[in-house]
């Protein structure tokens, strides 16, 4: 029992990373609606920022998460404007756009494998061992042991969620991006600016994916420019914040448990994103609704099966 609690413990920090993942891809995704499959580079680019800030500069981790932070915020921003703008404009096909992520990411993932070999004479580094303390928070009863690293990522993790719901319920920018999100041309005719709404919406997004990597790099201490692997099959996902958002959760848990298989880690997300309708509706029952499930219309018994899942899927 003390050892499933620790692999609780350890399973939520590591689901909120790629629970934060799941919200920059579905901020772009449900005000765009735009299949963003470079975002899983972004996440690569945060990680790998981290590592130069921390490992090649010798700076503080409080300087390099921010610097994550916007580093892939801006290079979200320049795809809007390179890859994705100039197709909206000449109103290309949702197709077209999907093909030009897929070019930006191998693009970014490249570039990221020059500069590792130019930085480290490979293609992976490993993040200094000091930037956090080490020591454990001991509970005797029930016996666990916290990690500082693991709590500081679920309370930042915590705060950048709570921090993005209010700015999207109860700010100009939310109110614009959710009017974006509705419809567009009836957006430009009220006055709102689109194409900045655009790109804002690209800004926060890749900030999301900056944050995520860079908790990414303090949890596993290796970087490469292939750990976008790991999410490039999130794309068949749709517009459902609640499903997106437990599939991120389960996704972390299953990684954790068995974080030294690379070619697990993509089986997992290649099953987890393309079989997900049978998989929900094996666990909830056939009639199940998969694309408007929302935990606030889930009802009692389908929340104890998504909780046994959990627990399934720590192996115990």
């Amino acid at each position: 029992m003390d050892d499933f609690l620790q692999q609780t413990v350890n399973a939520i920090s590591s689901g909120a990373i790629f629970a934060l993942f799941a919200l920059g891809y579905a901020l772009v995704f449900s005000v765009l609606g735009v299949l963003n499959l470079a975002h899983s580079a972004l996440f690569m680019w945060g990680a790998f920022i981290t590592l130069i800030v921390t490992d090649i500069w010798g700076w503080s981790i409080l300087i390099a998460f921010p610097m994550a932070m916007i580093g892939s915020g801006l290079i979200s921003v320049a795809l809007e404007f390179v890859a994705f703008r100039p197709l909206r404009r000449r109103n290309a096909a949702r197709i077209a756009q999907l093909i030009s992520s897929i070019g930006a990411a191998l693009l970014l993932v490249n570039l990221a494998q020059l500069l590792f070999i130019e930085l480290y004479s490979d293609v992976q580094g490993f993040m200094p061992q000091d930037l956090i303390p080490n020591d454990p928070i001991v509970i005797e009863q029930p016996a666990l042991r916290l990690s500082p690293v693991r709590i500081m990522i679920l309370v930042l993790s915590l705060v950048v969620m709570i921090s993005l719901n209010y700015m999207v319920q109860n700010t100009v920018l939310g109110q614009r991006m959710r009017a974006v999100a509705f419809k567009q041309d009836t957006a430009a005719l009220l006055g709102i600016n689109v194409g900045q709404v655009f790109w804002l919406t690209f800004f926060l997004a890749g900030m999301l994916a900056g944050a995520a990597g860079t908790f990414y790099a303090l949890v596993f201490g290796t970087i490469n420019p292939f750990v976008y692997v790991l999410f490039f099959y999130w794309y068949p996902i749709k517009d459902n914040n609640a499903v997106l958002l437990l599939i991120a959760f389960a996704l972390g848990i299953t990684i954790d448990v068995f974080s030294d298989s690379m070619a697990l880690h993509t089986l997992t997300c290649v099953t987890l994103a393309y079989f997900r309708p049978f998989i929900m509706r094996f666990c909830f029952g056939v009639n199940f609704d998969f694309q408007n499930f929302t935990f606030k219309n889930a009802t009692t018994i389908q929340r104890l099966t998504f909780l046994l899942l959990l627990i399934l899927s720590t192996g115990f």
